[in-house]
């Protein structure tokens, strides 16, 4: 039904083995609800020692297959497939490295579950992010993002982060820097381009702020996952805080985000940026 070849010369073929099926039938969004005669699927595996079958199971409705870069640490191919449920998404991710039968990871995009493919790690090979939101005694609502690899076989969990108390841990760290002077907050939580506080912090209405002699930050409580996109990689909010100084306190805002590789300590800095002005 469809083929994807490495420049190995294995080949992943996406077959049909029950019975015929044309693309159009298997994209069918109003099969979504069946649930008797499903289409089997199944995946051909094509080396230079022959043919292997390998069934991926039964799914109402195929959305898409499309092949991945897979470049390191060795070079394969890897074949996407999202398949269609009631109340849930199935990304079948088919792989082989041509040193054996390829693997399937199975991910899921569900109401409190997302799951995308990007290279985050710019490597040169996708990888896999998953953010997952959850109830947790004493936490909240805790958002995860989870970030699997491709290890040459299959795809496996490299490492996994709570936003929730990631943020906290940055708030925490930046109020102890801040009070030893701009230097070391400036070094921890903001972006390099940043060479003052001025350039971080806004005073509420737009106006720059003169901040000399800090005591004390404030930053927001945090009990759920701020970021509306639910902690996208590259993902801006806007941050209320208050500052203490010898002259009194003030009330700014700061732009913070989630780092595009956020997989690194710390996840988050602080922007050089601006919110609209209103005219």
């Amino acid at each position: 039904m469809a083929a994807f070849r490495s420049d190995t010369g294995e080949a992943l073929i996406l077959c049909t083995p029950g019975a015929p099926y044309r693309w159009e039938e298997l994209s069918d969004i109003n099969r979504i609800y069946q649930s008797e005669d499903l289409p089997e699927l199944a995946i051909a595996w094509v080396t230079e020692q022959g043919l292997e079958r390998i069934p991926l199971g039964r799914y109402p409705v195929l959305k898409e297959a499309r092949p991945l870069t897979l470049a390191s640490p060795r070079r394969g191919i890897a074949l996407l497939l999202t398949c269609l449920k009631p109340q849930k998404i199935v990304h079948l991710l088919v792989s082989s490295g041509g040193n054996g039968l390829p693997s399937i990871d199975t991910f899921f995009t569900t109401p409190s579950m997302t799951t995308s493919f990007q290279d985050l790690d710019t490597d040169g090979t996708i990888d896999v992010l998953v953010t997952e939101t959850v109830r947790e005694e004493g936490v909240g609502r805790e958002t995860y993002l989870s970030w699997y690899t491709w290890n040459g076989i299959r795809f496996s969990l490299e490492r996994s982060l709570g936003i929730v108390r990631s943020l906290k841990a940055f708030f925490s760290k930046a109020g102890r820097l801040i009070r030893n002077g701009p230097d070391p907050f400036l070094s921890y939580a903001c972006v390099p381009e940043a060479e003052t506080l001025e350039d971080i912090f806004l005073a509420e209405g737009g106006d720059t702020l003169g901040l000399h002699g800090i005591r004390g930050i404030t930053f927001p409580e945090i009990s759920e996952n701020p970021f509306p996109d639910g902690g996208r990689p590259g993902e801006k909010i806007l941050v209320p805080v208050r500052i203490e100084t010898g002259e009194g306190s003030f009330v700014a805002t700061a732009f913070l985000g989630l780092k595009t590789f956020p997989f690194q300590d710390p996840p988050f800095e602080f922007l050089i940026d601006r919110p609209p002005t209103n005219p």
